[in-house]
């Protein structure tokens, strides 16, 4: 199955908290698709995402919110770019808030 995530300030903690109590401990890493408006506040827990053994990024979909949706989508193409996971899908979601 896989989990949609909010990205929220409070996701990147839990991220965080994740990776530093569970380790590798986990058999499998849970797949998850990020539905996010990644501004710059977004970008952190996305990147966390995409190298977290914990992790399995399926998709980032992308919405406007603290930028617009072309930017967004712009902004997590660079995202998974830089990651090193260029394996991971992004489409646009909606146009409009």
């Amino acid at each position: 199955m896989v989990k949609r995530l909010r990205i929220t300030s409070t996701l990147v903690l839990s991220i965080v908290l994740v990776i530093l109590t569970n380790g590798l401990a986990q058999a499998a890493p849970q797949r998850v698709i990020i539905d996010t408006d990644p501004g710059v506040d977004d970008a952190m827990a996305i990147l966390l995402a995409l190298n977290s053994p914990e992790l399995k990024v399926e998709a980032l979909t992308v919405v406007p919110g603290n930028v617009e949706a072309a930017q967004g989508l712009e902004n997590a193409l660079k995202l998974v770019s830089l990651a090193g996971r260029c394996d991971v899908l992004v489409a646009g979601g909606a146009q409009h808030r």
